[in-house]
């Protein structure tokens, strides 16, 4: 992931190269501490540097294929709730088709073309700024 100011991504990748790994999964005591503490400082930079987020998602599989994948967007908020909500929309969509059964999942699971079709809303968010996916073979 990547914000503004830069400060902030210094601040993040400082953390995570020395505190343990398993803290950040400690939801209550570690995540959510960080969080609070820094909510306030978000806000007060926000209103000066904007909100905007990327994300970049790189994978590989056993064959050496590998695929990185960017969305940016203005707003964070409005991103994360948006896409959340179209991953439900897309699940109910399926269940009313009768091809999900329900039950948690993730958006791996869904048929191919669901997936196609939850990415391109998903892309087609009012803010999204650029996107892009690209696929490598190994060398």
């Amino acid at each position: 992931m990547g914000t503004a100011p830069q400060l902030w991504n210094v601040i993040i990748e400082a953390l995570v190269s020395v505190v343990p790994r398993r803290w950040w999964s400690d939801y209550p005591r570690w995540s959510n501490g960080l969080a609070t503490f820094s909510r306030p400082l978000v806000a007060i930079t926000d209103p000066f540097v904007g909100e905007t987020h990327a994300m970049r998602v790189d994978v590989r599989g056993e064959s050496g294929r590998a695929a990185s994948a960017v969305h940016a967007h203005e707003s964070f908020r409005r991103v994360v709730g948006g896409c959340a909500a179209e991953f439900v929309l897309g699940m109910m969509r399926q269940a009313a088709d009768g091809v999900s059964a329900g039950g948690v999942c993730t958006p791996e699971q869904l048929p191919t073309g669901a997936r196609a079709e939850l990415l391109r809303r998903m892309l087609a968010l009012d803010g999204t700024l650029n996107w892009g996916v690209t696929a490598t073979d190994r060398q």
